[in-house]
């Protein structure tokens, strides 16, 4: 076990229940064993605590994560010492915690605020189930939208989450607004707004909608659909698009994806409700009805 995952024992208790090796990483926001499959709970985001008295500085628990945006200002607990290798009492800590915190007022805002985004958008990732190559490419996005001063008027949530939604359909992953809305709790309205502002202002081409396969097979894996019904909704969503009295292009495609996953399942007589299928495309079942029906039309 890493050094990194002894400390993390150390700090959270609950992880000493674990099996004899614990291997504990953050998957989807939650602190799990990659050897026994236990979860631990979720990843809980914490303020550094203020610090008025050395007996602060001796009893203080330090469970804020560490960014890697600019230089490491935090004061740990125990065993600080100095290049001579002596260790350092509660007062020389008390007086570098002050130099710390003269270090931050003297920091740009373009700093103090990539310093608070960027834990959050790490946990908004994790959260979405997102690699780490998404994570950097969208705080990349982010960082141009902070030096181009698009933070006005914007909460950093709403523009974290409009970032994200931008990478992910120029990486075209399946991502939905409504999805992104529902885990990170802002709204859809509030996110697409946003969206709009960065294509406008970050000279973003025009980007393409995500293809039906895509939205297919991500649905198709979270209900537990064979690949066979799979290629089938794929078949119908070609044809479909070959039909000029079906307007598939344009329209939202996961309306479409679900409905011809709907109509795959029962033709394989492995059928999937209706109220199912909308849930997991993040449609209503109205419109998911309307779209069985208009490609129904052309079988």
């Amino acid at each position: 076990m890493t050094v990194d995952k002894m400390l993390e024992v150390s700090i959270f208790p609950a992880f000493e229940n674990c099996c004899d090796n614990p291997d504990i990483i953050e998957y989807e926001g939650n602190y799990i064993c990659q050897n026994c499959g236990l979860v631990h709970g979720p990843v809980i985001l914490m303020n550094e605590k203020r610090i008025f008295t050395p007996s602060d500085v001796e009893t203080r628990k330090q469970n804020e994560p560490v960014t890697k945006v600019g230089a490491r200002t935090m004061i740990l607990n125990k065993g600080i010492k100095d290049s001579n290798g002596t260790i350092l009492d509660a007062k020389k800590r008390m007086k570098f915690a002050k130099l710390s915190k003269i270090n931050n007022s003297y920091s740009t805002t373009y700093e103090r605020n990539l310093t608070i985004a960027t834990p959050k958008l790490k946990n908004f990732c994790a959260k979405l189930g997102l690699p780490n190559s998404i994570v950097d490419e969208t705080l990349y996005y982010y960082s141009k939208a902070v030096k181009k001063r698009l933070t006005m008027g914007k909460s950093i949530e709403c523009l974290i989450c409009a970032c994200i939604y931008l990478t992910t359909r120029l990486r075209k992953l399946p991502r939905s607004l409504e999805e992104i809305s529902n885990t990170c709790e802002i709204s859809v309205k509030s996110i697409r707004r946003t969206y709009r502002m960065l294509l406008k202002y970050l000279e973003i081409p025009n980007l393409k909608p995500i293809d039906h396969s895509q939205y297919i097979a991500r649905y198709g894996e979270e209900l537990g659909i064979s690949l066979e019904i799979q290629k089938r909704a794929i078949e119908i969503i070609e044809n479909a698009k070959s039909d000029p009295d079906i307007k598939v292009l344009g329209k939202d495609p996961k309306g479409f994806a679900a409905a011809a996953l709907y109509i795959a399942c029962k033709e394989a007589k492995k059928s999937k409700s209706q109220a199912l299928l909308s849930q997991v495309a993040h449609v209503s079942e109205v419109t998911l009805r309307y779209r069985i029906r208009n490609l129904k039309k052309q079988n």
